[in-house]
């Protein structure tokens, strides 16, 4: 009597999964693009969680995506298998998700030890050597936009101090330096999408 062996099956995990970029046409893991889907008012909105049902674009944190999909919105129609959706402020609210990201990490860098903050602690020698990025608020004065950080990672974000000094449970900062660590990395993530979309 002959046994039969059930092949296995291949590996389908989350790391071989890849999307397409409407815009561009490149093939990328789902976390390097910005899901986009159809709301009950025909507007393209994110969607970056999948929480709606349905179908869906992709496109990448990049500014000229953005604006080859606003030139385009015709390479939807395929993709969405609907009539053209309104694109009204489509850039304000990638921003705005990103802006909203950036806050949950800085929250969280601040709740894992990992945030020096105020202009003159990120100076001292004994720190500065484990900064890996230093963000300086929209609103801060010139000599702290001007002053020489020793970190390759500098970024005007797009908070007030009021804001970053919220985030860390302080006074207003005008600047935060953050220490090396997996959160400070999630944190330069958003950071460098956000300066790519600029």
């Amino acid at each position: 009597m002959k046994t039969f062996q059930k092949k296995p099956k291949p590996d389908t995990g989350s790391s071989t999964r890849t999307r397409l970029c409407v815009a561009c046409r490149s093939l990328q893991p789902p976390h390097n693009l910005m899901r986009l889907r159809v709301n009950g008012e025909g507007v393209l909105v994110p969607d970056p969680k999948a929480m709606y049902p349905g179908r869906s674009a992709w496109i990448c944190f990049k500014k000229s995506c953005v604006n080859r999909l606003l030139k385009k919105p015709n390479v939807l129609r395929h993709r969405l298998k609907r009539p053209v959706p309104r694109l009204d402020g489509l850039p304000d609210a990638i921003l705005a998700h990103i802006d909203a990201q950036i806050l949950i990490a800085i929250r969280h860098c601040w709740r894992s030890g990992l945030v020096i903050s105020g202009a003159q602690a990120t100076k001292q020698d004994r720190i500065r050597s484990n900064i890996l990025v230093v963000a300086i608020a929209k609103d801060a004065s010139s000599k702290h936009i001007q002053q020489n950080y020793s970190t390759k990672f500098v970024f005007n974000i797009e908070l007030s101090k009021i804001n970053i000094g919220r985030c860390i449970n302080k006074g207003p900062r005008a600047v935060v330096g953050f220490l090396e660590g997996a959160p400070t990395s999630h944190l330069l993530r958003w950071l460098q999408r956000r300066s790519t979309l600029r």
